[in-house]
């Protein structure tokens, strides 16, 4: 079974928490607290912030949505 997070909206809070996974996870491979570098070398390596990333999967999640025609397989119970 495949997740996608692209169907769950997410707040901005929880966007800053994967964002600072991500920077974080720059901060102690490169042992540096300077956002500045961080950011430099993840632009450098071709990294994006999840915040980045983030509109460009939902719509795309939309779009794969709205042309498949009822493809998707709905879970949930219904009721008699």
């Amino acid at each position: 079974m495949v997740l996608t997070l692209e169907a769950r909206p997410l707040i901005k809070s929880e966007l800053s928490s994967l964002d600072f996974v991500k920077n974080r996870f720059f901060m102690k491979m490169f042992r540096t607290n300077n956002m500045e570098i961080v950011r430099n070398c993840q632009s450098y390596l071709g990294f994006n912030l999840p915040s980045d990333l983030w509109p460009n999967r939902v719509k795309r999640f939309d779009v794969k949505y709205t042309t498949s025609a009822g493809s998707f397989v709905e879970y949930g119970f219904t009721v008699a």
